[in-house]
């Protein structure tokens, strides 16, 4: 069989994004107010990042690829201004959770409101012993927490900087999330409870950065949660839409290889298998690492190569996508999203780190996405954060084998908390690391951009090495639907006013 050529087609754009995950639509659709002449670029054949989904069966099925759930929605949160002011917000349709998640410590659910004032009370019903220390967290949550939440409109000159909290701030960036609550704490099950929701960080409470997880808890709790209709990928084709009709230019399954630069080391030319993109500004929203391969040599390209390696890359996930026959309600799922802490705790030598006991041992997120939305079908997700490990050296073979295998001792570890489950599961399927290496050429298969540790410093990313170069998104400022889409809007108004 002859394979058909590409045919690359010269287009000249007054800026190139490269990625159309939320980040990169957000951006676009803001630009597009003053900056005609944009266009967008994506390898994968959807848009969205991880904000996407795929079928099964004949589309019988339909799955997220990641956990659908997006804060910044009440009227003080970030998003929805956001989405106000590039005039989307009466577009969207949000569903509202009144519960934020259900979480299984020592053998106890404890069932998370869906608002600030709510779990505060809560807690303190749950935790009466321990009133003093979460009064000096909510202090936290609604101080430190609030200011760093704001850090993208303090940029943009909207938030006025409280200097009064930064002595405090740089104490607690030395600390990871656990070692905060231990020095609040008492009680191992608060401890736990709270820990539990780094998960949706994509991160674990023992090595976040204090400082970032006070900030996503002011999110979470204090701007209201909520979800669009037909899994995140509706969302995701939304905003490309938007960008289209706003006069935009997309490209999709169409990979960036290369980037070329003239003799002063400006960009000249950005190469794709379809494209040869002649601009001088490219905005790239994928990791810092794969914009450094498509560059060639250029005079300080080590020394930003030598800052990159420096940060780790974030966790990825192994997911197991459930089909049950019958209602997952009547299955004992009876909440959208629960999360079950191992009681021996997930703090795991190297060893146990690398091993199998990982799957037994960190946290366990479980979604009932019929719940959330019946048209999803009887779909129950289950997922537990995972690293590169030795996904990617497998061959095939024994590669499927190994997921097959990961993908059962998960689903049995369910049973213990879902024992009306077993017998009913009519499909299964399982991605790992590697699924995500594949779909969105993340380094590590990290579903999540880099970590953020204590006294990890990401400013540098700030200034890229290359004139008309600009990072932008989760890989440059953690984790979350809410903050990719905040920092695409951020970003493209900082360049709008730049231009002015």
């Amino acid at each position: 069989m002859i394979s058909k050529e590409v045919v690359v087609k010269t287009k000249e754009v007054d800026e190139l994004i490269i990625g159309a995950g939320l980040t990169g639509l957000i951006y676009g659709i803001t630009l597009l107010e003053k900056k005609k002449n944009v266009a967008l670029v994506e390898g994968h054949i959807y848009p969205g990042g991880y904000a996407t989904s795929f079928v099964r069966n004949k589309r019988k099925y339909r799955f997220d690829c990641s956990q659908h759930k997006i804060t910044g929605l009440s009227e003080n949160g970030n998003l929805r201004d956001v989405f106000k002011r590039i005039d989307l917000w009466d577009k969207l349709d949000f569903k509202y959770f009144d519960e934020l998640f259900s979480i299984h410590v020592q053998g106890e659910y404890y069932h998370i409101p869906g608002n600030i004032t709510d779990i505060e009370k809560y807690l303190n019903e749950k935790f009466p012993n321990e009133k003093e220390g979460l009064d000096k967290f909510f202090h936290d949550i609604n101080t430190i927490g609030y200011q760093n939440y704001m850090f993208a409109r303090m940029l943009l000159g909207e938030y006025q900087l409280n200097r009064d909290l930064l002595p405090e701030t740089r104490q607690l960036q030395k600390l990871t999330a656990k070692q905060y609550f231990q020095s609040y704490f008492n009680d191992d099950r608060l401890i736990e409870v709270l820990s539990a929701t780094a998960m949706y960080l994509g991160t674990h409470a023992n090595e976040a950065n204090a400082v970032y997880f006070l900030h996503y808890l002011y999110t979470a709790f204090g701007t209201r949660s909520g979800y669009v209709l037909g899994t995140a990928q509706s969302l995701s084709n939304f905003l490309l839409k938007e960008f289209k009709d706003r006069g935009g230019y997309v490209s999709l399954k169409d990979t960036v290889h290369g980037i070329d630069l003239d003799e002063q080391g400006d960009i000249a030319q950005v190469n794709s298998k379809k494209h040869s993109f002649i601009t001088k500004t490219v905005t790239a929203t994928c990791s810092p690492n794969n914009v450094m391969n498509m560059l060639p040599s250029f005079k300080g390209k080590e020394v930003f190569e030598n800052k990159l390696q420096d940060l780790e890359f974030g966790w990825g996930h192994f997911c197991v996508y459930i089909i049950t026959d019958v209602d997952p309600e009547e299955l004992g799922f009876t909440q959208e999203e629960y999360i079950f802490v191992s009681d021996e705790g997930d703090l795991l030598t190297p060893e146990e780190k690398e091993s199998d006991v990982r799957y037994d041992r960190l946290s366990l997120s479980v979604t009932n996405y019929h719940k959330m939305d019946p048209e999803c079908g009887k779909t129950v997700q289950l997922i537990v954060l995972d690293h590169k490990s030795d996904w990617f050296e497998l061959e095939e073979e024994d590669y499927l084998l190994r997921k097959e295998q990961i993908q059962e001792q998960i689903i049995k570890r369910a049973y213990k908390y879902f024992p009306k489950l077993e017998g009913h599961i009519v499909y299964k399927e399982s991605s790992t690391p590697r699924t995500n290496k594949k779909y969105t050429n993340s380094p590590g298969g990290s579903a999540f951009g880099y970590k953020i540790s204590p006294n990890d410093n990401m400013r540098f990313l700030s200034k890229s090495p290359v004139k008309g170069l600009k990072f932008a998104g989760t890989w440059t400022s953690g984790a979350g639907y809410e903050a990719a889409m905040c920092q695409g809007f951020m970003h493209a108004k900082l360049s709008l006013k730049n231009m002015n």
